[in-house]
């Protein structure tokens, strides 16, 4: 099993993505990623950079069972968690089923966060490769 992250936007305030389970060339699973914009990997306020890490299940104190993001230079506790708004996040990922400013910001949101995250912790039950693409 391999996860794929391709990045498809950057506004300066955050990033929107598509993320991809593949099992060989069979998907598994997709959905919709929301992230900080690209500041050069500065912890808290920038996405990591683009790159091959490990993506495994995690029991976070603060964000329940999530997938957590290893090997990234220069940064730790990156997670794969439950969020809908850009202020959701201080460099992790979140997960959605759609794009849809629900708050009215003028920001694009992610929806139904929390059930994207319960779909996708089905299919990661141990550390797989992952790739991310783009900014």
């Amino acid at each position: 099993m391999k996860a794929v992250l391709i990045r498809a936007q950057d506004d300066g305030k955050q990033t929107l993505g598509h993320f991809f389970l593949f099992n060989g060339a069979n998907m598994l699973f997709k959905c919709v990623t929301l992230e900080l914009p690209d500041k050069g990997n500065q912890p808290q306020v920038s996405c990591i950079p683009a790159g091959e890490y490990t993506l495994k299940p995690f029991d976070s104190p603060n964000f329940g069972k999530c997938l957590t993001v290893e090997d990234v230079p220069g940064r730790d506790l990156i997670r794969v968690h439950k969020g809908n708004f850009f202020h959701n996040t201080r460099g992790c990922i979140l997960p959605g089923k759609d794009f849809q400013d629900f708050n009215d910001d003028g920001h694009l949101d992610v929806t139904f966060s929390q059930g994207t995250l319960g779909n996708l912790l089905q299919f990661v039950r141990e550390p797989i490769p992952f790739v991310v693409i783009g900014v």
